[in-house]
């Protein structure tokens, strides 16, 4: 990119030569050619457009024509998001940072999703704001990856919901309760269990060492099966005064390490 901004032809354009510039702009345009990550610097009112060759691919068939066109001519697509946020910055001197941007950005002719994580800083040329500097990074794979593993949990947690045996998924080393099908809540005669810790939820499989148990399965990352012995739990009790819940011989608890969750707990089939 330092090779064609020098061989644009600046003498007609509103910057001027390169000779000419602010020193800020200068400055800030050896930074961005020069700089790893995809940057590009946005001038004066209209926010004419510099960028380095790791920013060039963002702009897809726009680039090369886009080099010193106004940032509204370059993203006119995008601009009732991005133009707002360059205004704000070029107002108040202050920076933004976006996180998680959708950015409905043309690609082949077509606008498509985009997600992007980027920064706006105000470029100083001396009492007033001259520019903008422009980092960004395209995470629209992570966000689609994160959105169909969160599609893939909630086809599971169906299949757990309308499973008839009780099935339980737990989070983290405290064992958030994440997800329990009605057969689970049965089992324990409770109904708010969701987003509190066993310990908190059922201390009374505590003292019975469950969550001791689910302490291993978490920190080894193995599951546990057995036969365990009768235990009572209060809780079912609570729901039923004059009954008990209590695990029988012949049932059997299953304990998994679940990566996404941290482990769940359930009857085997």
């Amino acid at each position: 990119m330092g090779e064609r901004l020098r061989a644009f032809d600046w003498t007609n354009h509103p910057l001027g030569p390169p000779a000419q510039w602010p020193q800020a702009l200068q400055m800030a345009t050896s930074l961005c050619l020069n700089a790893g990550f995809p940057t590009a610097v946005y001038w004066g009112p209209d926010l004419y457009l510099l960028y380095n060759d790791a920013w060039s691919v963002i702009p897809a068939e726009k680039h090369p024509a886009c080099l010193g066109k106004p940032g509204r001519e370059v993203w006119p697509e995008i601009w009732d998001i991005v133009g707002p946020q360059f205004g704000q910055v070029l107002a108040t001197g202050e920076g933004l940072a976006l996180y998680d941007q959708m950015l409905p950005m043309v690609r082949g002719g077509v606008p498509r999703e985009t997600w992007w994580n980027y920064s706006l800083t105000a470029i100083h040329d001396g009492e007033t704001v001259g520019g903008i500097f422009n980092q960004g990074n395209d995470i629209t794979g992570v966000v689609r990856a994160r959105s169909e593993r969160q599609a893939e949990l909630q086809r599971w947690r169906e299949v757990f919901r309308q499973a008839p045996a009780p099935v339980a998924l737990l989070r983290g080393p405290e064992h958030i309760f994440e997800f329990a099908n009605d057969a689970y809540l049965q089992l324990v005669g409770r109904r708010d269990l969701i987003g509190t810790s066993v310990r908190a939820a059922l201390p009374e499989v505590e003292k019975q060492g469950f969550v001791k148990l689910l302490d291993a399965v978490y920190r080894e990352g193995k599951p546990y099966r057995r036969a365990p012995p009768r235990c009572s739990c209060s809780a079912a009790r609570a729901a039923a005064p004059r009954k008990s819940c209590s695990t029988s011989s012949s049932s059997r608890c299953a304990m998994r390490a679940r990566p996404w969750t941290g482990s769940s707990c359930r009857p085997p089939t």
